[in-house]
This record gives C-alpha cells, sequence and structure tokens, in this order.
C-alpha cells in the first residue's frame, strides 16, 4: 500500500536509498568493470570483432550472412545468451555494407532457431558446420 511517501514500502531499505545505487556504481568503475557495466557497449564490441572475422557478401542470401555473423558472435563469446543492443548494432552493419537489413525480430528469430535446430542452416553457402555441431552438443545434448 502506497502510503503517500516518496517511496514504495514494499520494496526495501535498498530501493528507497538512491544513494546506494551511485555508489554501487563508483565502485565498479573504481574497480575497472565500468565497461562491463555497460552491456550495449559489449553487445556493440562483440558485433564489431565478428564483423573483423566474417567477409559480408552481397552475393550471399541475407540468410547465409546472418548465420555466418552469428556464428562468428557464437565463437567470439561462447554463448548465443548476447546482451541487450545486439540486434541494433548488428542491423547498422548490414546497411553500413548496403545489404538487406533485416529487423529484431528476424535476427531473434535465427538465434532461436541456432539454439534450437542448428543445422538447419547447414545447408547454406559459407556456413561453418563444425560450430553448428558445437552449438547442437552444447544446446541439444546437454
Amino acid at each position: 500500500m502506497f502510503d503517500g511517501m516518496d517511496h514504495d514500502p514494499r520494496q526495501g531499505e535498498r530501493a528507497r536509498d538512491g544513494a546506494y545505487y551511485l555508489r554501487r556504481k563508483a565502485a565498479r568503475r573504481a574497480a575497472g568493470l565500468d565497461e562491463a557495466w555497460n552491456s550495449r557497449a559489449m553487445a556493440r564490441k562483440l558485433v564489431d570483432d565478428a564483423v573483423a572475422c566474417v567477409d559480408l557478401r552481397p552475393d550471399l542470401s541475407g540468410r547465409s550472412n546472418i548465420v555466418r555473423m552469428m556464428l562468428a558472435m557464437y565463437e567470439l563469446d561462447g554463448s548465443l545468451c548476447w546482451r541487450r543492443g545486439w540486434t541494433d548494432r548488428l542491423r547498422e552493419v548490414f546497411a553500413e555494407r548496403c545489404l538487406p537489413v533485416p529487423s529484431g525480430k528476424v535476427l531473434r528469430w535465427y538465434r532461436s532457431n541456432l539454439s534450437a535446430n542448428p543445422m538447419m542452416f547447414a545447408h547454406c553457402p559459407m556456413v561453418d558446420a563444425t560450430v553448428l555441431e558445437r552449438i547442437e552438443a552444447r544446446y541439444l545434448r546437454a
């Protein structure tokens, strides 16, 4: 029940103390964890590193380019659970390269299917099947 105070009494002492969050953020910065704190920057860096590894080509299908980028991101990160902001940066990369730009919903669909059924992408041109097998081993044979 809200009693007119400037806080919700159900949330506890930490929620009421705005200085707690400022102290926590300052402590992370002092410890050198500021970059880790900004997940969008980390997602941006992951996509940029993957772009350096993959040659996005206009003569390949959009499906092939998307899957190859995601496999490079998987190789760099070791997971398909990427930080918030990866779809935005990946769309920017496709736009910069004058390739058809997939929507965020389409990119999330590809990621979902990579974890649920990676071998459905085995016949895409220039896709590394060994990476697909590793994804299958990690997510489906566990």
